[in-house]
């Protein structure tokens, strides 16, 4: 039996280090039979990081880590908020406890995000709230030129809604899909599926084709009864069929994917 300790993972000055990492290996009399084990031990991992502002952490190469220290919420979603200081926005990617006010602490790593500069992997702390007043919506039909498409914008809009993409009676160069939204912010897109909405939110990006909307604000408008001659579902009502082979026989085949017209998947 073995017993390993090991210190508390402090820096000189008393704070928590950065993560560290160590091997002890267990050799025999014969240098070939030995086993290697790898102790990881937990730290601040953003501790040598430097506090900049939106702006400053936006000309950052990915993978930098950052700091934003003092940052307003100002929109949220099922996967990130998007936040605001004097120099400008940037989406961070996290699905922790905050709300539209917050102002926070952030510090995670630099990426981008469909085409715009974002945070990943963050951590967030929430130090106070203020109320939030939002600028004048720009008309999002007026800015879907992918010259614009290099900044986060806040926008409104009126179409149809078939579950989270916007339907225009005139087509567009693009698709526009509304973000899931967090639980619990008074969004509900499946309330007004297959209704006429009017939607105010920020622009977070181009995905390909796709735009990307984050929602502040949705306004029922009707039923649109054009919408309602579609045939929509998500087909999660098939997801316990599928558990249920995985689990008694070979996983499901994916017969289009794998061009494969023989893949498994009978009685689906």
């Amino acid at each position: 039996d073995v017993t390993i300790i090991v210190d508390d993972n402090l820096a000189s000055d008393g704070t928590v280090a950065a993560p560290r990492e160590a091997k002890v290996i267990f050799r025999g009399k014969y240098t070939e039979r030995q086993a290697e084990l790898t102790i990881n031990q937990k730290g601040d991992n953003f501790r040598d990081a430097k506090e900049l502002s939106i702006a400053e952490a936006s000309k950052l190469e990915d993978k930098k880590t950052t700091k934003l220290p003092d940052v307003q919420i100002v929109a949220t979603s099922a996967d990130g908020v998007l936040v605001k200081d004097a120099t400008g926005h940037m989406y961070v990617a996290y699905n922790g406890d905050c709300k539209i006010g917050d102002k926070v602490y952030v510090a995670g790593e630099k990426t981008t995000v469909n085409g715009l500069p974002a945070i990943k992997d963050a951590e967030v702390t929430v130090n106070s709230n203020a109320e939030f007043t939002y600028p004048t919506a720009a008309n999002l039909l007026e800015n879907l030129d992918p010259s614009k498409a290099n900044d986060y914008l806040y926008v409104t809009v009126e179409a149809g809604l078939l579950g989270s993409v916007l339907q225009f009676e005139t087509s567009l160069p693009v698709s526009v899909n509304l973000l899931s939204p967090k639980a619990g912010n008074g969004i509900d897109l499946e309330a007004v599926n297959m209704h006429n909405v009017k939607v105010d939110g920020y622009f977070v990006g181009l995905n390909g084709t796709t735009v990307n909307l984050i929602v502040t604000k949705l306004e029922d408008k009707g039923m649109n009864e054009d919408l309602r001659a579609y045939f929509y579902d998500d087909f999660s009502w098939m997801k316990p069929f599928i558990d249920e082979y995985n689990k008694n026989a070979n996983p499901v085949g994916d017969a289009v994917g794998t061009d494969n017209p023989s893949a498994e998947a009978p009685n689906l």
